[in-house]
């Protein structure tokens, strides 16, 4: 029966690619602005409902493009293929990948055993956390803000403290193996990652009542004080970030500034100790279908209604931060690059980029798209009714 379905399925998926020729013809008619649009419009088609992953796509509407017009779209493609030409990590760094994260999972544990009783034990403002030998130096923290939430009563935006520690970042990649993870995509390639400073993090992504608040303007596509902010740029969230520390400045936590997480931080709060798909513990069981494990902790394509949702709904994470697998993505503050394969502390991305890192799933996104190490990038001034952004509370550099 399946094999008389598949001509119908081929004729599918080539009336959705006709689609997305369509939107380009669109671009070629239109200024930047609305150029920008229907080239997201195109590579949105080509992902969704032709199960392509987001370079696949950005390549074949590359060349879709050079069709009508050639040399701003052979930039264009080639770009996207210097930063796709990743190779997997050897057996060998697999093997010893895998050691570390059974390493780095019980020195989570750990952490976080000696952070409730500290807390539990009221020791002073400041304290000196000794952690295993997998890093080389205990780390400074300010234990009146450990694992407690933080609030702007102004705009009743609460904020979570994440301790410093470490963490794999990335998703396993063995195909065949248990560890392999289900809808893992190349850039995901797993490595170790150390956040040396204690930071914070919105407790839930920004809503239209705190961006209206701030900004004066309510620009999201689904309207609801309680939901989520959307259509906003990467160059919209980083305005607010500055809005808010030259309004607030006196009232935030001495030595912390606002900003946009970067994708590191940004990850690093989402698993909080977890290293499964989901920060539930738990992974997807489909990449493209209805997954139980993804409805307890996040609105996506199958249970969102087409359409945003009040924050707080799901499921929270341990360290209780909610809606990172779902309702919208978010932007972070990184430039988009080539993960690497060995150890880091505290990254920042690449220096430049033409593309802002965006984590996280959305209402609009499949269940294979909605994991905690998924990656995808966009233009820092395009805007989405399927993208949003959650705060970050930083140490201000030195």
């Amino acid at each position: 029966m399946l094999n008389n379905a598949k001509p119908y399925f081929k004729l599918l998926k080539i009336a959705f690619i006709f689609n997305a020729y369509k939107e380009l013809l669109q671009a070629y008619k239109n200024d930047s602005n609305a150029k920008t649009l229907h080239i997201k419009k195109a590579i949105r088609i080509l992902t969704d409902e032709c199960f392509i992953n987001y370079e696949k796509a950005v390549w074949a509407v590359g060349w879709l493009a050079s069709v009508i017009y050639t040399s701003e779209w052979l930039t264009f493609v080639n770009e996207f293929n210097k930063r796709t030409n990743q190779q997997n990590l050897t057996n060998d760094d697999y093997i010893k990948l895998k050691s570390e994260n059974k390493k780095l999972k019980q020195e989570n544990d750990n952490l976080k055993k000696q952070l409730e009783e500290r807390s539990n034990n009221n020791q002073s403002d400041e304290s000196v956390i000794a952690v295993t030998s997998e890093r080389d130096t205990a780390i400074q923290t300010n234990s009146s803000i450990v694992n407690k939430i933080w609030t702007l009563e102004d705009i009743s935006l609460e904020m979570v403290s994440c301790p410093a520690g470490s963490f794999m970042m990335g998703s396993p990649f063995k195909i065949g193996s248990p560890d392999y993870e289900l809808g893992r995509n190349k850039d995901e390639i797993q490595h170790k990652v150390i956040i040396s400073k204690l930071f914070m993090i919105g407790k839930y992504p920004i809503t239209q009542y705190q961006y209206g608040s701030v900004v004066g303007e309510n620009p999201s596509q689904f309207k609801g004080d309680n939901n989520p902010v959307e259509m906003v740029s990467w160059n919209d969230a980083k305005e607010f970030c500055n809005i808010l520390n030259s309004s607030f400045k006196n009232k935030l936590p001495q030595g912390f500034i606002f900003d946009l997480p970067t994708e590191a931080q940004w990850e690093y709060a989402c698993r909080a100790g977890t290293i499964t798909s989901l920060n539930s513990g738990k992974n997807i069981t489909s990449e493209t279908d209805s997954c139980y494990n993804l409805n307890e902790v996040g609105w996506y394509y199958k249970n969102s209604g087409g359409k945003t949702h009040s924050v707080g709904k799901k499921m929270p994470n341990d360290w209780g931060i909610y809606d990172m697998h779902g309702n919208v993505m978010e932007w972070c503050k990184d430039w988009y690059g080539d993960y690497p394969s060995f150890s880091v502390t505290d990254p920042t991305g690449p220096d430049r980029g033409s593309f802002r890192v965006r984590r996280g799933g959305g209402w609009l996104n499949r269940a294979r798209n909605s994991r905690s190490a998924i990656r995808s990038n966009d233009f820092p001034d395009n805007r989405s009714d399927n993208l949003g952004f959650r705060l970050a509370l930083v140490p201000v550099v030195q």
